[in-house]
């Protein structure tokens, strides 16, 4: 299995760390985060999910499972990310929200134009 880690610290106001790791190997692919994606954690997240777009054009997952927060920044992210995998035919599903998340995402609506599912199961129909 190829398994890229990228590990940064959080600022101290967070508390504790996050990272973010691609299974680039699975079939899908999934992008796991851990931690709340605000702030400076957005643009890593930015940068992965935009090398995962160029090298798989068909979508991947992202896995919030392990995320409690997610800020305005990390909504655009993943939206325009979305955008770009549409042009391909490709599409971003997002795995298991915890309820926070979920709640942002019911709040803004995007509930309604993003492909969310609850376990891995439900994943393997994804292209």
């Amino acid at each position: 299995m190829i398994r890229q880690t990228i590990t940064f610290s959080a600022s101290a106001e967070l508390g504790s760390g996050s990272s973010l790791t691609s299974v680039t190997d699975s079939q899908p692919p999934i992008l796991h985060f851990r931690g709340k994606i605000i702030g400076m954690h957005v643009e890593k997240l930015k940068e992965e999910m935009n090398r995962l777009t160029d090298q798989h054009a068909s979508g991947f997952i992202l896995d919030l499972s392990q995320v409690p927060l997610l800020d305005s920044s990390a909504l655009g992210v993943i939206m325009l990310t979305v955008q770009q995998l549409r042009q391909t035919d490709g599409k971003l599903v997002l795995l298991n929200p915890q309820p926070n998340v979920r709640n942002v995402l019911r709040v803004t609506r995007l509930d309604t134009v993003l492909e969310i599912v609850s376990d891995s199961e439900s994943t393997r129909h994804v292209p």
